[in-house]
């Protein structure tokens, strides 16, 4: 019988746009595509942590639902940055089912930047949910996250959508980018500013390898929003929920489809017979 192709997820990063990769897995997890990988940087490695614990996506969405960005941070001393994960990483402790990646029931990987070392790391063992705080540490907004002897931060410095990563482990790639930029009139504030100029420094790592996906999805509309913008967390996560649905509104494509019940017993008598 014909084995079922592979399905990774390369999750980009983007701030708070992250909720828009939530919408885009709901239609997924509706349509009952399965996810074999998972490979994320920054807001995708967050979110891509989550998913891969098996966590339903209506949980996942409740849970890190905020009213605005520091309900989830705290702040730090300004020599590093202005915010931490620590209350975040604390809460993922007590909701998470699992805390180590060996233990995910979906193989991950997340993306995080080695500053020592000037170069990006890409993290498969031990504590993931320290790893995802790593990875979305936005220089000079989050202070840097210590792992064993060095400090890291945003792996979007060197790779912000790990689509290379995702198709060394599964047949299908599925890239979902929530880091598409836009012209804005007001530049905002110190972080915002801080944001927009790292959004724009790491959008371009990424673009060589978008064509590059079986199935790519960027949401309209979200690029409108700042990476910290939490007062439209409902209309980013429909977004990319819509997004996702009109990429599969026509068909489900094929790769991605499980076979019927019947289509696996036609297949299954065909190997009994030699056929």
């Amino acid at each position: 019988m014909n084995k079922r192709k592979t399905i990774g997820l390369a999750l980009s990063g983007g701030g708070i746009r992250g909720f828009a990769h939530l919408g885009a897995i709901k239609a997924l997890e509706e349509a009952n595509i399965p996810i074999d990988y998972i490979a994320g940087t920054s807001a995708g490695a967050l979110i891509g942590a989550c998913v891969a614990t098996g966590m339903k996506v209506d949980d996942i969405y409740d849970f890190l639902k905020v009213k605005d960005v520091f309900s989830l941070t705290e702040f730090s001393l300004p020599s590093k940055g202005i915010l931490n994960f620590k209350r975040l990483a604390k809460e993922m402790r007590k909701e998470l089912p699992y805390h180590r990646f060996e233990d995910l029931p979906i193989p991950l990987t997340v993306v995080a930047t080695n500053l020592q070392l000037g170069k990006p790391e890409y993290i498969n063992s031990g504590n993931f949910i320290e790893a995802a705080m790593a990875s979305a540490s936005i220089p000079a907004i989050f202070s840097p996250v210590r792992i064993g002897e060095y400090d890291y931060c945003d792996g979007g410095v060197f790779d912000n959508m790990p689509i290379k990563t995702v198709r060394k482990h599964a047949d299908i790639v599925v890239g979902i980018n929530i880091s598409t930029v836009n012209e804005i009139k007001d530049i905002g504030s110190i972080s915002d500013i801080a944001a927009r100029t790292f959004q724009l420094s790491v959008n371009s790592n990424s673009m060589p390898d978008l064509s590059t996906c079986d199935i790519y999805i960027t949401p309209d509309g979200i690029r409108d929003f700042g990476l910290l913008d939490t007062e439209h967390i409902d209309a980013i996560y429909q977004a990319g929920y819509q997004a996702a649905k009109e990429k599969l509104s026509d068909e489900i494509p094929e790769a991605l489809r499980i076979p019927t019940f019947w289509e696996r017993t036609n297949e299954t008598i065909k190997d009994l017979l030699g056929q």
